[in-house]
């Protein structure tokens, strides 16, 4: 089996990362097949050495960006690539907008050629906010597009989006849908074997972040009042303004037991079995909270056409004993060291290991199409 999986860089950091972790799962669990990455990803070229995938580079492929190429000329260079270089026996789309937008000349020729298609999606936890997703399709009719080119949809996360699919009657593909879990953090590691109290405050990519930053920040000190905490360490992403970087140095220099980094994927790695996570709610990091069954305030950005699936996950986790939200209209350091105090004593539990298994379900639904 020879698989190409289609990711550009102007989806996020985070879609770039959950690339690399469904990939280097399945290649575990199909060890003979041959995968690719075709990617103009930096981050995600540098994370497939040693992984069983190959990266491939591309230039952006947009038909909404100005380019040295016509976006025909730029369709045939990718479908000379898949089928002509690769011999690509299914090629998976990992997000739906690109089927409306780069991806809409070359898919009738992929068709023509023999090569199945496939489309990856994550877990968007809610039904306003996939119909708002529809809405924004570039209008172009995804639905047509789903029907005449896409033989299968892998649906990654919680069971409730697969469910909200297969029961709107908008959709109209379920029988197209295979639900492949959660997708766990990769490589997989134990917890850090430490007794030691320690917050962890990680925003992804950093964008639209300052406030939380700072925010989660002045409450260590609120906390302290009532709690030990031995350490407290933030991640302020690749995209944090600078200026708010500098600030937060600076404030945590002044704070015995804090630390700030730039970025760390793999931050988990490092986090105590009790170890507390403050976020805005993103795929990644939530998936990684229920998977080490950490305790987590998260809050979400909610910003209105960027960060909506944010609020609408948090919402949904309100449900779980170890997971609380603090809304962004009530982000003050006291708010959220109160909630670091309801959360404080409540024990950890793992998330049952079934959930996380995707390298094997997504093997065999390559397979079935």
């Amino acid at each position: 089996m020879i698989l190409a999986y289609y990711v550009q860089t102007s989806r996020g950091l985070g879609h770039a990362f959950r690339a690399h972790k469904i990939l280097a799962h399945t290649s575990h669990r199909a060890p003979a097949w041959r995968i690719f990455a075709l990617t103009d990803s930096q981050f995600l070229l540098s994370l497939a050495a040693g992984h069983g995938y190959r990266a491939i580079p591309l230039p952006r492929l947009s038909i909404n960006t100005s380019t040295d190429q016509s976006p025909d000329e730029l369709t045939e260079r990718l479908f000379q690539l898949l089928v002509h270089e690769l011999h690509v026996d299914v090629f998976v789309a990992s997000h739906w907008r690109c089927l409306a937008n780069e991806l809409r000349l070359l898919l009738p020729k992929l068709r023509k050629a023999g090569v199945k298609i496939a489309l990856a999606l994550r877990d968007i936890v809610g039904q306003p906010m996939f119909e708002h997703e529809i809405s924004r399709a570039y209008g172009v009719p995804l639905h047509d597009i789903i029907s005449n080119y896409i033989d299968g949809i892998a649906v990654f996360g919680s069971e409730n989006l697969h469910s909200i699919l297969q029961e709107s009657p908008a959709f109209g593909f379920s029988e197209k849908l295979s639900y492949c879990g959660f997708i766990p953090p990769f490589p997989d590691a134990p917890p850090a074997e430490s007794t030691e109290n320690v917050i962890q405050c990680v925003v992804g990519g950093g964008l639209n972040s300052e406030e939380i930053l700072e925010t989660a920040m002045a409450a260590i000190p609120v906390i302290r009042r009532h709690h030990k905490v031995d350490q407290a360490r933030f991640v302020t992403g690749p995209y944090c303004k600078i200026e708010t970087v500098i600030k937060l140095h600076k404030l945590s220099s002044q704070l015995p037991g804090i630390t700030v980094t730039s970025f760390d994927p793999h931050w988990y790695n490092d986090l105590p079995a009790n170890g507390i996570v403050i976020c805005t709610g993103g795929y990644n990091t939530i998936t990684e909270v229920l998977y080490r069954g950490l305790r987590s305030i998260c809050i979400p950005k909610n910003i209105p056409g960027i960060d909506e699936e944010q609020a609408i996950r948090a919402r949904s986790l309100t449900q779980v004993a170890l997971i609380m939200t603090v809304s962004s209209g009530s982000l003050t350091s006291a708010e959220i060291a109160n909630k670091l105090d309801l959360i404080w004593d409540l024990p950890g539990y793992p998330t049952p290991r079934e959930l996380f298994d995707p390298g094997i379900r997504f093997r065999q639904f390559i397979e079935s199409i």
